[in-house]
């Protein structure tokens, strides 16, 4: 049976603080007492709020929406923690390390004591209250958190609390920033910066960081939970990192000024010679990747009606080949639409098929994707897609859903492509096999050493290709 939302009048004496509230989580400090979460607001702004309640003690007048869960015979106070902490130093100054003096002097004007009742709505469990704080505060219902706070929430519910805030790869991406920034050693100038939310512009560095531009000179990327996958020398990533915080915090770099791929790259290559750096080796993997079957445009002549049967065996191979290595390129591209129009996201094998299935299109007239009954009762095998006259079969695999351990992982596609290999084999005109494999996260180890074990499988007659695709 669903529970209810309820509501109550709770005595202050019973009001317990939230010590996960994001305005004050600390990740390093475990169970924090009720005047440790205190001392972590800004001392100002309490002393303003109770100013508040001195000047309206005596009227009936309810402070905004309060929302608390029970436990046991108290109340957890999961929004309005701030005016409830206001509340608590003027009932004991002693709470406040700061302004003490101050809180006093208002202290002595109160005419109410610790069983004071305030109107609660009262959610019924946790995630209830969560929700409701998440609508208030993460979707601009409401007042509005500023990026630490709306990070700090999603790194509290991480766990699934909350099913649609778990679906919000930004504040996770936000977090790992974050995490990051908190491993590096800043001038005093710039560490206070960086530790006022109001000052420091964490959209900017996000904006620079995680641009197509940022990540091919930085080398790095995001994996699926919003962690950050350094992809070249770690060294060099933090030596570059640290250094576009520091431009961001004194206002050197900003997203309206580094606002374009060119901006930014100007950015870059300025930072890089200050820095006496060399350019990003993923850039000469880029380029490599590039001139990887370069020729293709001037040694293949399209033909107008895309009937494969019209290019040879190796110049078809070389076409689907430049395909493979380059599905990439157009994956990321879409991610970029006008006006955030929606787009295809690459999530699991059937978003490969899909896009890869309609590049290839371009070429060849005949993709098509059956399931072959062979002739000798073993169990049928369904290729990703055919080239029927080509004698070209293309198997695509992705390691995005796959959430096992490397060695298992790799294991388990071994065994999948080998099974897969021996199947396609039977065919009478089958002549190529392509394995296809997308594994933008970098799942799979020495990768190179994995498609050599594939590709040079033995086949009668059969010429096996496999790639593995890192983006």
């Amino acid at each position: 049976m669903k529970k209810n939302w309820g509501f109550k009048e709770v005595a202050l004496k019973n009001l317990i603080l939230w010590d996960n509230n994001p305005r004050t989580f600390d990740k390093n400090s475990p169970n924090p007492k009720q005047k440790d979460i205190i001392s972590r607001y800004d001392i100002d702004k309490l002393i303003r709020i109770a100013k508040n309640i001195i000047k309206y003690q005596d009227s009936n007048l309810q402070p905004g929406e309060l929302t608390a869960v029970k436990k046991g015979k108290k109340y957890i106070v999961y929004d309005g923690n701030r005016r409830i902490s206001a509340y608590k130093i003027l009932l004991d100054p002693n709470l406040v390390s700061e302004k003490k003096d101050k809180v006093k002097k208002l202290s002595v004007k109160l005419n109410f004591k610790d069983t004071k009742k305030l109107h609660f709505n009262i959610a019924p469990d946790i995630q209830s209250a969560l929700s409701r704080i998440n609508d208030l505060h993460n979707d601009n219902f409401h007042e509005n958190w500023n990026p630490t706070a709306k990070t700090n929430f999603t790194l509290l519910n991480i766990n699934g609390k909350i099913k649609e805030l778990n679906q919000k790869k930004t504040h996770l991406k936000r977090a790992s920033l974050y995490e990051k920034i908190k491993s590096f050693n800043f001038s005093t100038e710039v560490q206070e910066i960086i530790s006022d939310p109001a000052k420091f512009k964490i959209t900017s560095l996000e904006r620079i960081v995680d641009s197509n531009v940022g990540k091919k000179y930085l080398y790095y990327h995001f994996d699926e939970k919003g962690g950050i996958v350094i992809d070249g020398d770690e060294e060099r990533f933090n030596e570059i990192l640290k250094k576009i915080i520091e431009d961001v915090a004194l206002g050197v770099a900003d997203s309206r000024k580094q606002h374009n791929n060119e901006q930014k790259k100007e950015y870059f290559n300025t930072l890089l010679k200050d820095l006496n750096l060399k350019e990003n080796s993923s850039k000469n993997e880029n380029a490599a990747k590039k001139n990887t079957l370069g020729k293709l445009s001037k040694e293949v002549e399209l033909i107008p009606r895309r009937n494969s049967v019209r290019y040879t065996s190796e110049k078809a191979a070389e076409i689907v080949k430049y395909i493979l290595i380059h599905f990439d390129f157009v994956a990321e591209q879409l991610k970029t639409r006008h006006d955030g129009r929606p787009t295809i996201i690459i999530n699991d094998e059937y978003d490969v098929q899909d896009l890869l299935h309609a590049i290839l299109s371009m070429f060849f007239e005949d993709v098509v994707s059956e399931e072959w009954n062979p002739s000798d009762g073993a169990s049928p095998s369904r290729p990703d897609f055919l080239l029927m006259d080509n004698g070209s079969i293309i198997e695509v695999k992705t390691t995005l859903t796959r959430k096992s351990q490397e060695s298992t992982l790799r294991k388990k596609l071994e065994e999948e492509l080998n099974n897969d290999l021996i199947k396609y084999s039977r065919r009478s005109d089958c002549k190529n096999i392509y394995l296809f494999i997308y594994d933008p996260e970098h799942k799979i180890k020495k990768h190179t050493t994995f498609e050599r074990g594939m590709s040079t499988k033995k086949l009668d007659g059969i010429s096996v290709f496999t790639h593995i695709n890192r983006g």
